[in-house]
């Protein structure tokens, strides 16, 4: 028997890079223009292991970082280091899973 070809993904679809193997993400937002994916991994280093930070250009502002492990990401914002949350003086907004 052969197995049933899967649909063709859309451009769109295809553009998207996968977040699957990254770990656990984490919403970062109210970042200042000027961040950068550096930034949030010295920021995030001592909640847990990190796999990857991304920080958005247009629109600037949020950004993305990965945890290893879930725990690590579920703690990060009510860590006792964040409710400062300050990255180059601004006051970010943690949302995790």
């Amino acid at each position: 028997l052969k197995a049933p070809s899967s649909p063709p993904r859309s451009e769109a679809t295809a553009a998207m890079p996968s977040d699957y193997n990254k770990g656990t993400k984490v919403f970062v937002g109210n970042l200042p223009a000027h961040a950068e994916s550096r930034d949030l991994r010295d920021f995030f280093r001592g909640f847990g292991q990190l796999n990857d930070a991304w920080v958005a250009r247009k629109p600037p502002g949020f950004g993305f970082v990965w945890f290893e492990d879930e725990r690590d990401a579920v703690l990060s914002p009510i860590c006792p280091r964040a409710p400062a949350r300050s990255l180059r003086e601004r006051h970010m907004s943690v949302r995790s899973p």
